[in-house]
């Protein structure tokens, strides 16, 4: 992979490949972190709110 990104003019559709899938690996690992960000925040409301719920109706 070196040899391909030391010589990126000789191998331009290799290089190109690699960027394009690399970013795509990025954009993966960013919408995953952001995502189990988003499921940690937002579990605990959506559970302490049913809880309210069951509390509330068997009173």
């Amino acid at each position: 992979m070196a040899y391909v990104f030391h010589n990126r003019n000789e191998n331009k559709d290799k290089y190109d490949g690699l960027v394009k899938e690399a970013r795509g690996i990025r954009n993966m690992g960013i919408l995953l972190t952001l995502g189990l960000i988003v499921c940690v925040m937002m579990v605990p409301f959506s559970v302490v709110s049913w809880c309210v719920e069951l509390s509330v109706f068997n009173v």
